[in-house]
């Protein structure tokens, strides 16, 4: 049975297990790689030294957005077409990324590196924290090329048909950096620029790899310099379907420089230093989440362009499912682990264990709600609906937990601030629920489903 004939008949289970499971091996390791990063700052460096990279979030928040804006609208837009049977136009729109996320990447590098005393100023960054923060993000800034390269083009290597390549090479460079950022901090004593060296030189390995891939590997699309030219056409559709990831990224960026203010604020560089470890750990709980989004980005695209409406409420349901037991059973870990957790990321800090063991077990409360949010937003946009995949990726981030934030600090202070997760988690879910059942009750068995463009 051949990649597309699998993508239409085989059982949708799995369908989703074989093409998500490569994706969340890939990025649990990926994630574990930003736990051992932070864990050898804190005991190789400093605490402020979690405090330093906790305020680059926001600009490495908005380089993920970029490789997503670009990665996630050129799968979406090949996997449509593969369904469609157009594999010419699935190859074009494959080059016109590579074009069009150099050019990004460069652009947004070059102006950061420029302002960066000013962003850095801009995002709260307190006088002891400022030379940790500007040694790792200089560094940052120089890898975000491959980064986009590397992470981008690695979505498209799912829609080509072959996920465990697209694991190997994410293993691969989050391997790499595992093995580098401790040798680079306890070994050669370059402190928080070795992480950040460790970072760009996994990046660069990454990227190397995507492109032997498209170039000399078995893929089904290739990379062609005569292909390789920006259309303007393609990459308006590109960017119109990935501006809601971009866009929730971008939120997250927003949301960072607004908690890491207030948490200074009312708690001092010790708060932005355990919201880092907090962050950082959640991530790599909800890594499996992220993975199953891009699991399910090619076969709900194909399906969804084959206008099969039955194997798409499929997919969607048993994505939801997945997720929504990943986080519960996460949040319980977290609960139960907490205090363990912040003592591995702190040498001899007693107040950052308690702070921390604080933020874990009342900021991430609603984690078991996240599921069905993030699950929700990236069918959407799998469907080619980048609107309503826009408003439920802002939803959370900057309609309700920043206004939150904002107003209970000025009511409760550092537990107003931790408080307002919850509370948007919560509306968040109930607005996506709705957003769902509606698109489930719409979606038809027996029309044509007609495209966004």
């Amino acid at each position: 049975m051949n990649h597309c004939l699998k993508l239409e008949q085989e059982k949708v289970s799995k369908l989703l297990f074989r093409y998500s499971m490569p994706a969340i091996i890939a990025m649990l390791v990926n994630a574990l790689y930003n736990v051992v990063d932070r864990v050898c700052i804190g005991r190789g460096v400093a605490t402020l030294g979690i405090a330093g990279v906790t305020f680059c979030f926001p600009i490495m928040n908005i380089i993920v957005g970029l490789t997503l804006l670009v990665g996630i609208g050129s799968v979406t837009l090949i996997s449509i077409n593969l369904g469609k049977k157009n594999m010419a136009e699935s190859e074009h729109i494959l080059n016109n990324s590579l074009v069009l996320i150099t050019i990004i990447s460069i652009a947004f590098s070059v102006i950061c590196y420029l302002n960066i005393n000013n962003i850095l100023k801009l995002f709260g960054a307190s006088s002891e924290v400022f030379p940790y923060a500007k040694q790792y993000l200089q560094i940052i800034l120089s890898g975000s090329l491959f980064q986009g390269i590397g992470s981008g083009l690695n979505h498209c290597i799912r829609a080509d048909g072959n996920p465990k390549r697209s694991m190997a090479i994410m293993l691969t460079g989050a391997v790499t950096n595992i093995i580098l950022t401790p040798f680079f901090i306890f070994v050669m004593h370059l402190g928080i620029r070795g992480a950040a060296i460790g970072t760009v030189i996994a990046q660069s390995l990454t990227a190397i790899l995507v492109l032997c891939y498209f170039t000399r590997g078995n893929s089904k699309l290739k990379l062609s310099i005569h292909n390789c030219k920006l259309n303007i056409n393609r990459s308006i559709k590109t960017i119109v379907i990935g501006l809601a990831p971009f866009l929730s990224q971008l939120a997250a960026s927003v949301v960072t420089i607004v908690l890491n203010k207030w948490l200074g604020m009312y708690q001092g560089d010790i708060a932005v230093s355990a919201m880092g470890v907090v962050t950082t750990t959640s991530m790599l709980l909800l890594m499996p989440i992220y993975g199953i989004n891009q699991g399910l980005q090619p076969i709900l695209g194909y399906n969804y362009g084959a206008a099969k409406a039955n194997r798409v409420k499929q997919v969607v349901k048993l994505a939801s499912a997945w997720a929504s037991i990943i986080t519960t059973l996460g949040y319980i870990l977290i609960f139960i682990c907490s205090k363990s957790i912040m003592l591995l990321f702190s040498k001899n800090d007693p107040q950052l264990v308690v702070v921390g063991t604080k933020m874990f077990k009342l900021f991430l409360l609603g984690m078991p709600l996240l599921g069905l949010q993030f699950v929700g937003s990236s069918c959407f946009l799998a469907m080619g609906k980048p609107k309503q995949s826009l408003l439920l990726s802002l939803l959370r981030q900057v309609l309700l937990l920043m206004p939150l934030i904002i107003i209970l600090a000025h009511f409760y202070k550092f537990k107003g601030i931790l408080l307002a997760g919850p509370i948007a988690d919560t509306i968040a879910f109930i607005i996506t629920a709705l957003f769902v059942y509606k698109e489930f009750k719409n979606l038809s068995f027996n029309k044509d489903i007609k495209i966004a463009s």
